[in-house]
């Protein structure tokens, strides 16, 4: 009965398939305006989702910080669900951050976040963080003596080397550090020929300010930026120092005995001044200057040594020794010795 009526209604059905296309082409257009449908913007706003990490490199068992953030996303209103590792970690309407334990040296911890948005939009980013060990060892490029059983120190405008040892094997995964890449800073700046794949050894000068200290930022990442860690270290700049000490014919310097305020009871003495920790390699280096000085008054002398004979009256004399490096501003150093005369 109903076709029979739509075979005698032609106009009706006319009107009716006009009034259907009208509605379909209607809701499509505004499916697409409200993106319900647009398969395109589902795409754009999964691409400008991204996330930060606090510290950004994270070491291995650090306490790491996700933000998440988007341009022109609104967020706030989204259902979001973080998973670590496959396990459900955390989840919620507008949480935004989050904050977990990185693995340990060499483990790969693998992040899934789920969204839901307000307007039904629904992705999933993934990422992954795998940090490793670095150990920073440092050795100053200063003067110590022979059988010196303490550490050389770091002095303005003398030389450091710094050399990287990075961990982070497991059972499952091996790390080649040769492989790795290396970005050194100085004081926040990039050393960009001192950087790159393999570079793990740093050899850099000290600055020629009055800093205390050197600033030294290493970023080790494997070559897809998969595996990353940070290490920092801050190497203080030490003074040179010269010490004083006795030097005898048969013995030679005595390293034992240090010369503070000393009484001369023998006829004559011979003071031999060690300058430590100026960037040279040997007390012979023609860039090292030596001027002494008696109460004041400039004395020849051979180099670091100086002979003095015992007065025949009482008394004391001041005994200064000023040694540089020529050419390095901040490579200076002096000390004084009293010597006391008996009678």
């Amino acid at each position: 009965m109903f076709v029979m009526f739509l075979v005698r209604n032609k106009t009706f059905v006319s009107i009716f398939i006009f009034v259907v296309f009208v509605f379909y082409a209607t809701t499509r257009v505004f499916a697409q305006s409200s993106g319900f449908i647009n398969q395109s913007v589902v795409d754009d706003t999964k691409s400008n989702t991204d996330f930060t990490l606090t510290p950004a490199h994270p070491a291995p068992g650090d306490e790491v910080t996700l933000d998440v953030y988007g341009y022109a996303k609104d967020f706030d209103r989204a259902y979001i669900k973080y998973s670590i590792n496959g396990n459900e970690f955390a989840k919620g309407y507008g949480l935004k951050s989050i904050t977990f334990k990185a693995g340990k040296a060499g483990e790969k911890t693998v992040i899934d976040v789920d969204f839901l948005l307000a307007n039904s939009y629904s992705f999933t980013k993934q990422f992954s963080i795998t940090p490793v060990e670095i150990a920073l060892a440092w050795e100053a490029d200063t003067y110590t003596p022979p059988l010196y059983q303490g550490k050389a120190l770091f002095t303005d405008q003398s030389t450091v080397k710094i050399v990287a040892y990075v961990n982070g094997n497991t059972d499952t995964n091996k790390i080649d550090p040769t492989r790795m890449v290396y970005s050194w800073k100085k004081n926040g700046t990039l050393l960009d020929k001192e950087s790159g794949i393999g570079k793990n050894i740093l050899i850099v000068d000290g600055d020629k300010s009055l800093l205390s200290y050197t600033d030294i930022t290493l970023t080790v990442d494997s070559y897809d930026k998969s595996i990353s860690s940070q290490k920092k270290i801050s190497i203080n700049s030490a003074r040179p120092e010269i010490i004083f000490y006795q030097s005898d014919p048969l013995e030679g310097t005595r390293f034992e005995n240090q010369l503070e305020n000393t009484i001369l009871t023998k006829n004559n003495l011979t003071v031999v001044g060690i300058p430590y920790f100026l960037s040279i390699n040997d007390l012979g280096n023609p860039l090292l200057s030596y001027v002494w000085s008696l109460n004041n008054t400039p004395i020849k002398s051979s180099g670091l040594f100086v002979s003095l004979l015992k007065p025949e009256t009482a008394g004391s004399s001041r005994i200064n020794l000023e040694t540089s490096v020529i050419g390095k501003l901040f490579q200076k150093v002096n000390n004084t010795l009293t010597i006391n005369y008996e009678k």
